[in-house]
């Protein structure tokens, strides 16, 4: 159903951003794409140490999809995870590619002077991509404003291929929300990822197995939407998504008052098969979101007047952001995001250790496994926010108190000898089963407290479990 959300976003004070930091003429008027590599090129120019150019892949029409790679030099308290965030993969939606540039250009800006802004960039990568589709949104400017698909010639006198029907999770005839019609603007092409675009966005998340969460941004509606498109089932772990959507509409309201609603695909955009966030979700285990902008209807839908652009990407850079620090959290060991580190968080991560996933957010040391040492990892993430010394909590403390002593022990022997208990059930080492491998553990540290450990560093973390640690874990699926 539906789901509006109309209180203001009261956990975390968003500051307003204005264009006086960004370079306010730039975005007065809509931009081509030779304008927007332009810019891109002065934002690597004025900032080289914190960012990096990338080159996605070409276009049908041989244009290169361009993006730019934001990351902060400070220090980092979590293994730095990725965001992306993409416009302009509907030519027709201009508004789309400039609010993916404003949230560049003021991080970039900002990055010295709003501690919210650089606790974002020096825990996370963004990936800014705001042009998927060059060819059709240059079709757009100069021949048919309205036009939505790329260029593909089909070959029977029509042209273009819908992009966000293209991509190889639940496509085809076979789900509603597309056509095989080629004259139609939701064609979905003649199979999955058959076009360039798509392809070059697919092989980037292929590429960066450490992506988390996403947004594809369109335009009109003022709606925040996640998966899935295709169904109207629930996806899973909705709990999840919908709490950080109604997050981001806070965020986004919070600076001009605009209420953006929020819900999964089918509810709020209707059926939809071979989208984008579908994919991303549903094969790369990446939280995403398509977000439509302004305007709220069909007048002026599409054609949002050049005065509006402003206010649009204003009000939108705080949703950006809390999608950042959503990423954080997620990073730092609160995978079930209920701002709290405790056996549910880590007993999931045992699970993942025994069955993999496809969740970045798991493996905490970025080595492209999940296994022991990222718990060791979670210990030290869970401690320092649970714990008044902000030690990692060790091995063998089942009920996370801060202390290895009896209770823990009782923990241990009423699961011995069984298995699937987790981390609070007394699997110490994670390999799935509460052994003697375990009171082994429990042993070494026992009647010690986390208040007088050291905290490990991530790499060191690991010698908290010296001879008794599984090797037990999956790579990264």
């Amino acid at each position: 159903m539906l789901r509006p959300f109309f209180l203001f976003f009261t956990t975390v004070a968003v500051a307003i951003f204005s264009c006086e930091t960004a370079s306010a003429q730039w975005y007065d008027d809509y931009r081509s794409t030779a304008e927007y590599y332009d810019r891109l090129d002065q934002m690597l120019a004025d900032h080289p140490d914190l960012t990096s150019p990338m080159v996605i892949g070409t276009s049908h029409e041989g244009r290169e999809i361009r993006g730019i790679r934001i990351t902060g030099n400070g220090p980092s308290s979590v293994d730095k995870k990725t965001v992306v965030i993409h416009g302009l993969i509907h030519a027709r939606e201009w508004i789309a590619g400039m609010t993916t540039m404003y949230a560049a250009d003021e991080m970039l800006d900002q990055y010295g002077s709003n501690s919210q802004v650089a606790n974002v960039l020096d825990n996370t990568e963004f990936v800014v991509v705001p042009v998927v589709n060059p060819d059709g949104y240059e079709y757009s400017r100069n021949v048919d404003r309205f036009w939505r698909k790329n260029r593909r010639n089909n070959g029977n006198g029509t042209f273009g291929v819908d992009l966000n029907r293209n991509f190889g999770f639940n496509w085809g005839p076979g789900f509603g929300g597309s056509s095989g019609n080629t004259s139609s603007d939701i064609y979905r092409g003649p199979s999955a990822f058959s076009e360039p675009e798509s392809q070059a966005l697919r092989d980037l998340f292929l590429d960066d197995q450490q992506i988390v969460s996403h947004i594809d941004f369109h335009s009109f509606g003022q709606i925040i939407a996640g998966p899935w498109g295709y169904t109207l089932e629930n996806p899973p772990l909705v709990e999840i998504l919908d709490r950080q959507a109604s997050l981001m509409s806070d965020a986004i309201r919070s600076v001009h008052g605009e209420v953006y609603i929020w819900g999964d695909d089918t509810n709020v955009l209707g059926i939809a098969n071979g989208i984008t966030n579908d994919w991303v979700y549903g094969d790369q285990g990446v939280f995403s979101y398509t977000l439509e902008l302004r305007p709220e209807s069909f007048n002026p839908g599409f054609d949002l007047p050049a005065s509006q652009i402003i206010p649009t990407v204003e009000e939108n850079l705080p949703g950006v952001l809390s999608l950042g620090e959503f990423t954080i959290q997620l990073a730092a060991g609160d995978f079930n995001f209920d701002d709290q580190w405790d056996c549910a968080d880590v007993d999931e991560l045992i699970d993942v250790i025994q069955t993999g996933s496809n969740r970045a957010e798991f493996d905490m040391n970025g080595d492209g496994a999940m296994d022991s040492q990222d718990l060791a990892v979670w210990l030290a993430q869970a401690g320092s926010r649970n714990l008044p010394s902000g030690a990692s909590f060790l091995a063998g403390d089942a009920n996370l108190d801060g202390s290895v002593d009896g209770s823990d022990f009782n923990v241990w022997n009423a699961n011995k000898f069984s298995s699937g208990g987790g981390w609070c059930g007394g699997d110490f080492d994670g390999d799935g089963v509460t052994d003697g491998s375990d009171f082994n553990i429990w042993n070494q540290h026992k009647f010690t407290s986390a208040d007088v450990a050291v905290v490990p560093e991530p790499g060191g973390a690991i010698l908290l479990f010296t001879g008794c640690i599984a090797t037990l874990g999956r790579k990264r699926r």
